[in-house]
């Protein structure tokens, strides 16, 4: 996977949301508040990753449009 730039790209992605998520009891907690959990790190990072990525792809429009209102809250 390291020697190839979009599958890189991705996992750097992933790893980075993951930490955005979980390093902040608020956003934890906003995130909650729309029904949507966030596995914690656990077993193995692979397994972590695989969990994560299925959240995100389940809830992608939902976090779409999450992702809209906080950043047009920020602005407005």
């Amino acid at each position: 996977a390291s020697s190839i730039a979009p599958v890189k790209i991705f996992f750097v992605n992933i790893d980075a949301f993951c930490t955005f998520t979980s390093n902040a009891t608020r956003r934890k907690a906003f995130l909650s508040s729309h029904n949507l959990e966030f596995p914690s790190p656990g077993d193995t990072r692979w397994y972590y990753r695989a969990r994560v990525i299925n959240v995100l792809y389940n809830n992608y429009e939902k976090l779409i449009e999450i992702f809209e209102n906080i950043v047009d809250s920020a602005t407005g």
